[in-house]
């Protein structure tokens, strides 16, 4: 609220070349909009496929993609996977290790806070994510799918059960703790800067 008399005169806007408008204010912010191209992750998503997991569709500071289901427990409904919880299915475990990995990553959170409401990770912003993982090379998608695996360890092992009463109702739920696994999101965001073509701006 205390810079609420100033907001509109700071507000900055930056030309883009995709086909959909982002909340882009910068250049650096452009030209990472402009680097998405290519197919979407909906092109490996499969409604039949048997390899599975789950993304949470309310990222607040982190976007979690994985393929286990943490524990929750509520006592109006039972122990059950947490509706905010949704599922993506492929029809191969590389794709499934590749678009994980592409999920966890900052880009996508980047790509969440600039391309949707805010709030909501809702199917359509996942299936349109521009993750072009068909032009990955072969390199890239080993070393993705290996730390994405061990991101993948590091959440589940550091699991911690939490209780809180919510809505007249007492949940018990596991909360993850990312900041023990900062080190495997940055190997992430490394190798996707090698596929999508980013590079450090020149001082």
């Amino acid at each position: 609220t205390d810079e609420r008399d100033y907001l509109i005169e700071n507000i900055e806007y930056a030309l883009t070349d995709a086909n959909i408008y982002a909340k882009t204010g910068n250049e650096i912010a452009r030209r990472i909009s402009n680097k998405l191209q290519g197919n979407k992750l909906k092109s490996v998503f499969d409604i039949n496929g048997e390899y599975v997991f789950y993304w949470h569709r309310i990222p607040q500071y982190f976007i979690k993609a994985i393929d286990f289901e943490p524990y929750f427990f509520s006592d109006r409904d039972g122990e059950k996977r947490s509706d905010d919880y949704k599922i993506f299915k492929t029809s191969s475990e590389e794709n499934k290790f590749v678009a994980m990995g592409i999920l966890n990553s900052s880009l996508a959170y980047w790509y969440w806070l600039n391309y949707s409401e805010g709030y909501h990770f809702g199917k359509h912003e996942v299936l349109d994510f521009p993750a072009n993982i068909e032009a990955m090379k072969s390199s890239n998608k080993i070393e993705l799918i290996k730390i994405t695996k061990q991101l993948i360890h590091k959440y589940k092992s550091n699991l911690i059960r939490k209780i809180r009463n919510q809505k007249n109702t007492r949940i018990e739920y596991d909360e993850f703790r990312p900041k023990l696994s900062k080190s495997d999101m940055d190997k992430i965001d490394h190798v996707l800067a090698q596929h999508y073509g980013f590079f450090a701006p020149r001082s």
